[in-house]
């Protein structure tokens, strides 16, 4: 059985964190990487079940890998804090995770990298996404330093 893995990278996100973490109830682990929020982000994501982890900022790519390692499903969902999944979304995820015989999967409104597993990145509005499995590169690449 496929199990999904949701991955947020957070600083300073008390204003978003809850809704989306709401929106990913759908998901069998969710997980929040911060990188040092002085708000209420670490409490309110505790507080809705996430698993919470310290990590020293070091840009985009390197963030998404270290939340990315901690991840233990086969799939993994990455969305931004400020971004929600929908029901319909929801729906499509699982329907598309559940199936059997695919290398990818292609969703309407959503983006994707490759991670070294099939990954999800939930980027609303957006034209097209796939997931990728996991014989793809094993990692997300950033050059940005600032978060």
């Amino acid at each position: 059985m496929s199990q999904l893995s949701a991955i947020v990278i957070t600083r300073n996100e008390a204003a978003n964190i809850g809704a989306c973490l709401d929106g990913l109830a759908f998901c069998d682990e969710r997980i929040v990487v911060d990188c040092g929020s002085t708000d209420a982000t670490v409490e309110i994501a505790r507080r809705k079940g996430a698993r919470v982890e310290f990590h020293e900022w070091r840009g985009f790519g390197p963030q998404k890998n270290y939340a990315l390692s901690l991840a233990t499903g086969n799939w993994v969902l990455s969305i931004d804090a400020d971004e929600r999944v929908t029901h319909g979304l929801a729906a499509a995820i699982k329907t598309a995770i559940g199936g059997d015989g695919a290398d990818a999967w292609n969703f309407r409104d959503c983006q994707a990298f490759a991670a070294g597993r099939f990954a999800i990145r939930a980027g609303i509005p957006t034209t097209c996404c796939g997931c990728f499995g996991a014989e793809q590169p094993a990692s997300t690449t950033s050059s940005s330093t600032s978060a």
